[in-house]
């Protein structure tokens, strides 16, 4: 039984606001960006951002900023 879920809620939510991050900022593959944040999978991450955003890796990327 999970003993805080509020507490992995809030690190999921910062992993993936670091993801987002990354992905926005850097050419590093959907798998990397994973990885660094703490994940095994680029397809866990997609799923993720997909739940979060409605968004694919790719989306984000091309809507980010780039100077």
């Amino acid at each position: 039984q999970d003993v805080c879920p509020s507490l992995r809620a809030d690190q999921q939510r910062k992993r993936l606001e670091r993801a987002r991050y990354l992905l926005e900022s850097t050419d590093d593959s959907v798998l990397s960006v994973a990885q660094q944040v703490g994940w095994e999978s680029g397809s866990y991450l997609s799923r993720m951002l997909g739940k979060a955003w409605s968004a694919t890796a790719a989306q984000i990327r091309a809507a980010a900023p780039r100077p």
